[in-house]
């Protein structure tokens, strides 16, 4: 299942975009997909404030097997070797997306260490907008299944689910957690949100501002009897349609 269930209207960003539609497709039962969760976190004393693209929780065979991060890059991306760095557009980086991987998924540990300690956890980047040549091997920064590009968006499951077995075997002394235990911890904290109560003061003088406004709409309406001769109101359940019908009728019954 992905979070949230629609891309939001305000996020403009095209590359993540067509992540977001890829990853939709993934079986509900299989996978949750947690899409730019923000998180607020200290290290090293100094404050740290980070968003990860996509988080992806295989679950499948009804157990946590891993945990992706994934870093989503658009445009036209190349990394030379010689320098040591990523250009996006023609544009050198300041920092390359894999650094930004690493380093996402290093806070996301320490944010949640308390319940990361058995789950395989790893990075893969996407570059939904360019196509990696057949023949073309790895930098030394990146290991083939960690990069994802165009073609990946017409199979995410069987990128997505390599990716996941590959982080999986590189870490085999972690076994997983239930999914109980992950649906009570870690993908509670994800999706947790925030309510506010109001002051009574201020529910008091909303009422109070109502009641007023009610208030003379109703003069008006009793003021206008006897010039229209037929005087139509309007309003939804509750607010006084029948009190006002009973009280007009009273008042030309009294007044003959």
């Amino acid at each position: 299942m992905i979070f949230p269930a629609t891309f939001p209207l305000d996020k403009k960003n095209s590359a993540e975009r067509a992540v977001f539609m890829a990853l939709s497709n993934l079986p509900a039962d299989d996978f949750d997909i947690f899409y730019s969760k923000s998180f607020r976190g200290v290290t090293d004393r100094r404050q740290d404030d980070y968003e990860i693209d996509f988080i992806i929780t295989d679950k499948r065979e009804n157990w946590i097997n891993s945990i992706i991060i994934v870093e989503v890059k658009g445009g036209n991306l190349s990394y030379s070797g010689t320098d040591n760095c990523w250009f996006q557009n023609g544009n050198r980086m300041d920092e390359g997306p894999d650094e930004q991987a690493r380093k996402n998924k290093h806070y996301f540990i320490n944010k949640y260490r308390g319940t990361l300690t058995q789950i395989p956890i790893d990075w893969v980047v996407w570059f939904p907008e360019v196509e990696l040549p057949a023949d073309c091997e790895m930098p030394t920064n990146l290991d083939n299944w960690q990069l994802l590009d165009n073609k990946s968006l017409t199979n995410p499951l069987l990128h997505i689910s390599e990716a996941s077995d590959e982080i999986i075997n590189n870490h085999e002394n972690l076994p997983g957690i239930s999914t109980a235990d992950y649906e009570c911890s870690l993908k509670a904290g994800l999706l947790r949100g925030i309510g506010f109560v109001q002051p009574l003061n201020i529910l008091l003088k909303q009422y109070e501002d109502v009641y007023y406004e009610l208030a003379e709409e109703q003069l008006t309406y009793f003021e206008s009897l006897l010039s229209i001769p037929k005087l139509a109101v309007s309003g939804g359940a509750g607010t006084g349609k029948t009190m006002l019908a009973t009280s007009s009728a009273i008042e030309f019954s009294n007044s003959g």
